[in-house]
């Protein structure tokens, strides 16, 4: 079983279906902006932990995101997850956005628990962070 997807994954631009189903991945690379025609991206019955907040720049792009079965996912917390694929791709666009700008908005998110990585090296550097109404 396959225990970690290469970083140089991102560097697929064209590539349109990603199916990892069923394998040990506990963690994605940092998949980005690069990725822009990635419309499937299957993860099911897999061990992961957290989806990389880059996700979020595919919001717009991404028509599936099959997470089913990944039993030990906590981030993005199961609130969020639970209230399907768009309001997940919300907050991780959120996330992403706040490594970028260095603000973070997540604003009426019902994250439940906020369990985002704070021990990131561009999240210490946030200057604002706003947890309103969760």
């Amino acid at each position: 079983d396959m225990v970690q997807l290469p970083d140089e994954m991102a560097l697929l631009k064209n590539l349109v279906r990603l199916s990892a189903q069923a394998n040990k991945l506990t963690v994605l690379p940092w998949l980005s902006g690069h990725m822009a025609s990635l419309k499937i991206l299957d993860l099911a019955a897999n061990p992961l932990v957290a989806l990389p907040p880059s996700l979020g720049a595919l919001e717009n792009v991404l028509e599936t995101l099959n997470i089913n079965d990944c039993e030990t996912l906590t981030d993005p917390p199961p609130l969020i997850v639970n209230a399907g694929q768009k309001h997940m791709l919300t907050y991780l666009r959120k996330v992403w956005r706040g490594y970028n700008t260095r603000r973070m908005v997540c604003v009426g998110l019902k994250m439940g628990r906020f369990r985002i990585d704070l021990s990131h090296p561009k999240m210490q550097e946030l200057v604002e962070l706003r947890l309103d109404k969760n």
